[in-house]
């Protein structure tokens, strides 16, 4: 399934509604808001890896506008990717008829490529529930791209600082990057290091 195949047109669909929250239940426990995720065709959402890898847990997701999707789907199946901060979620639901999606490729350059942005970072939480923000900003083209890690730079937010060991960026992780110009998805946010400035984040590139 790897990598995920599209074709080459972008429908009427908005992108919001691919954007999905990632939601855990642990055994015999409440649901818990655990990421960001971003709906490929009717029944696959892709996120990060990392958010998906307590297997005594069982994962939902919730989409932001429930257009393509119900308002909660389980999710049946989970496939990481071997190499990278991925994962495919198989969710328990027929396939809709969603447009295609296209993918992209970033050169390995010294410049930046404008992108945005949706996910439910922490710092946006009201009485208890995540809320959906975008992000406007950059990928830096010439910084390291060690295991297929993207540098992003956040132009449109400066998060709030939290308590330490933490970061303001939890619950973004997932979310689908894509380019402004062209709506091509490049890759899933990835993560933030607290003691890093609040503005650069991370994201694994999808191809390449």
């Amino acid at each position: 399934m790897w990598p995920p195949q599209g074709a080459h047109a972008i429908g009427a669909v908005s992108h919001l509604d691919r954007v999905v929250q990632v939601v855990r239940r642990a055994p015999a426990g409440r649901p818990y808001f655990q990421a960001s995720g971003f709906l490929l065709v009717g029944d696959v959402v892709i996120t990060a890896a990392h958010v998906v890898r307590d297997h005594a847990s069982t994962y939902e997701v919730r989409p932001l506008r429930p257009a393509s999707l119900p308002a909660r789907v389980v999710v049946r199946r989970v496939v990481t990717h071997a190499g990278r901060d991925l994962a495919l979620l198989i969710l328990d639901t027929e396939r809709s008829a969603l447009p295609s999606l296209r993918f992209g490729e970033l050169p390995h350059d010294i410049g930046q490529a404008r992108i945005h942005a949706v996910g439910f970072p922490r710092f946006t939480v009201e009485d208890s529930l995540p809320r959906a923000h975008q992000i406007d900003g950059t990928v830096q083209l010439g910084s390291d791209r060690t295991g297929h890690q993207l540098q992003l730079s956040v132009h449109s937010t400066d998060p709030p600082q939290v308590h330490i060991g933490g970061s303001p960026w939890a619950g973004y992780s997932g979310a689908g990057i894509l380019t402004k110009r062209e709506g091509l998805l490049v890759a899933i946010a990835a993560s933030h290091r607290p003691d890093g400035d609040r503005k650069n984040t991370t994201g694994t590139d999808l191809v390449g």
